[in-house]
């Protein structure tokens, strides 16, 4: 399917998952779980678009709450409504847009996924495991050595999961790569986080890491990589030559695939608009 033709109603997902603003916060994190969603749209009482919430907002207060109060557990969610922890703008697409338009936006917002939009009325969302697939359907034939983002991030397998929660937050990415003797054993990620609220800082990252990852060699072809990667539901690809990660591709490096590889995308040319309350 050339890369024009690639409409963002054809791969997005819906219904798009919801809470309500005055929801108690540790609801939220039901809800992800539940839904298999890393963002829940916030919502009013007539169902208009008020904000969104994401892990990385749980992440962040739940870890300044427990080290304020001086908690013996990783994460401490507040009992307060989703309002006050949410982002207000709304990153979206109109219903209309081409998916490389939409993964324009995700570039430029650096945000995993954008609502769409028809009219004022939210029919869907595409997020970046929509794009793999789009790059999967465009069969992008690039190695991802070209694509990959370094240095890689990363922890020692025995490090305790209060080291990978501040580096989660310091370096303000996903996940980051669990090693053993230099080599890659598994992610700790935004979700791994947040299961482990209740466990005592100093438990070694092994215990709750995921081995939702896949290693492919550097001259693998990106649109390869995408498939694979959305067809096991990995969380990340790492880039590797002779046993040496060289670099890692995330959701967002795909989006920038897309967007790259279509000429007619336009950054003076914006396919959407941000819904502010």
């Amino acid at each position: 399917m050339p890369l024009p033709l690639l409409p963002v109603a054809h791969f997005m997902s819906h219904p798009v998952h919801t809470v309500h603003e005055a929801n108690d916060v540790a609801d939220v994190d039901q809800r992800m779980v539940a839904h298999g969603v890393s963002s829940l749209l916030v919502t009013d009482v007539h169902g208009n678009p008020r904000g969104v919430v994401s892990r990385f907002d749980l992440i962040r207060v739940g870890r300044l709450r427990a080290r304020t109060s001086g908690g013996s557990t990783l994460l401490e969610l507040p009992s307060q409504a989703v309002s006050r922890v949410m982002h207000r703008d709304v990153i979206s697409v109109a219903a209309d847009a081409t998916v490389p338009q939409a993964a324009a936006r995700m570039v430029d917002r650096g945000v995993h996924r954008v609502f769409v939009l028809d009219g004022a009325r939210v029919v869907g969302v595409l997020s970046t495991r929509d794009v793999m697939r789009a790059v999967e359907a465009a069969r992008i034939e690039s190695p991802i050595e070209q694509w990959m983002s370094s240095p890689v991030i990363d922890v020692a397998s025995t490090d305790p999961v209060e080291v990978a929660t501040d580096r989660l937050g310091q370096s303000r990415v996903t996940g980051v790569v669990v090693l053993e003797n230099g080599w890659p054993v598994g992610l700790y990620t935004q979700r791994e986080a947040l299961a482990a609220s209740g466990l005592p800082p100093e438990t070694p990252v092994d215990r709750v890491m995921t081995y939702a990852l896949l290693c492919l060699p550097v001259e693998t072809t990106v649109f390869r990589a995408a498939g694979l990667t959305a067809a096991t539901r990995a969380r990340r690809v790492l880039v590797v030559e002779k046993r040496e990660v060289r670099g890692i591709l995330t959701g967002l490096d795909f989006a920038r695939v897309l967007l790259e590889a279509d000429a007619s995308s336009k950054p003076d040319a914006p396919a959407g608009r941000d819904v502010r309350t």
